[in-house]
């Protein structure tokens, strides 16, 4: 068994785009570990939080198995976009979620996105939806170890907007774990609707518990779910600190690409902590839904040279995310396994009426 494998090493075998998500959606870090003794998660079943790196070692033949042999991802995937014809990353990563469960997991029943209603005199309110509803048999070889899970799923993408005024060393994932952490709403999305702690809140304090609801309970019957043994949140992602910390980074990270941040009036300013050989940098655009697993060595293949002028000119021309844009950088097309995010913001990120 494979005892030292990373995703950096699984990511430099695979080729196929879907895979490689799907390889990243297993194997990538979560960006929440909440601590035991916080009163605000305590109450929920949360034990089942599966270790990345040893479910990414233990898919690992499997992975490259479907690289090679990538057909039955790829119909499943067609199959629940005709089944979720929403044309968003979250419900694509809903998508390779469920395909890891069903196809890889074994997992033996998997119910997704129950709508719950609550009837009233004059039609009804919506109470929410459970993403993933799921009875599974984590060790066959045991009896009645069997169990309901309710899953509550998000990839996230937050900007530290505090770490551009900052001079202190970046925070990383493992120290944002209590809902109250005065930092956490410091992490704003790019589109600057959400941010990290609004977020967590809303999962912890209504998503989660909505499993526990007497209309979910009533549901549950109608359908022949049995109670939820636990409550889970899976919630995977990327945090991007200002580039001009850049310097005090930590920069091994396992081989992960690193994360960063600027605003279109920085490129020309803060070119240098780009790590540009001279006055080029070569760098692709990463529309969605490319944003999950960093993209595979023949494809950076393709990434075109920029000055910081014509980088800017790029990026502004780029309308989703508000305006945001996400790049991947090779400072030396050499030396591609050294290349990191940039999230390019225009100049009014986070100082605009919204």
């Amino acid at each position: 068994m494979r005892t030292h494998s990373t995703l950096h090493e699984l990511l430099q075998e695979l080729t196929h785009p879907q895979v490689r998500d799907l390889a990243w959606v297993i194997g990538t870090p979560s960006l929440w570990t909440p601590q035991a003794e916080d009163p605000a998660t305590s109450s929920l079943s949360l034990s089942l939080n599966l270790r990345s790196d040893q479910e990414l070692i233990r898919h690992w033949d499997q992975l490259c198995f479907l690289d090679r042999h990538p057909e039955k991802l790829v119909t499943s995937l067609h199959e629940q976009a005709s089944a979720y014809p929403r044309l968003r990353l979250g419900v694509y990563f809903e998508h390779l979620v469920t395909f890891w469960l069903t196809h890889l997991q074994n997992t033996q029943s998997v119910y997704r996105e129950i709508q719950l209603y609550q009837e009233r005199e004059r039609g009804r309110d919506t109470l929410g939806a459970l993403d993933l509803v799921t009875y599974t048999n984590p060790d066959p070889d045991i009896h009645h170890s069997s169990y309901w899970l309710h899953i509550e799923l998000a990839v996230k993408f937050y900007l530290d907007r505090a770490s551009e005024e900052s001079t202190t060393s970046p925070l990383r994932p493992d120290q944002l774990t209590s809902l109250d952490h005065p930092r956490l709403d410091d992490y704003v999305g790019p589109n600057e609707k959400d941010s990290f702690g609004k977020k967590l809140r809303r999962l912890y304090h209504h998503q989660l518990p909505l499993s526990e609801h007497p209309v979910a309970l009533e549901r549950f019957a109608q359908m022949e779910i049995g109670p939820i043994d636990q409550r889970i949140l899976w919630i995977k992602g990327r945090l991007f600190n200002w580039i001009g910390q850049r310097q005090t980074a930590d920069q091994t990270q396992g081989s992960i690409p690193l994360s960063f941040w600027m605003r279109q009036g920085q490129l020309q300013s803060h070119w240098h902590l780009l790590n540009a050989h001279g006055p080029v940098i070569h760098a692709l655009h990463l529309p969605k839904p490319k944003w999950l697993a960093p993209p595979a060595r023949q494809v950076l293949t393709t990434a075109v040279s920029y000055t910081p002028s014509l980088l800017r000119e790029a990026a502004s021309l780029i309308s989703g995310e508000r305006g945001a844009s996400l790049w991947f950088l090779q400072p030396d097309p050499d030396v591609i396994q050294q290349g990191y995010w940039l999230m390019i913001v225009p100049d009014d990120w986070c100082r605009r009426d919204l």
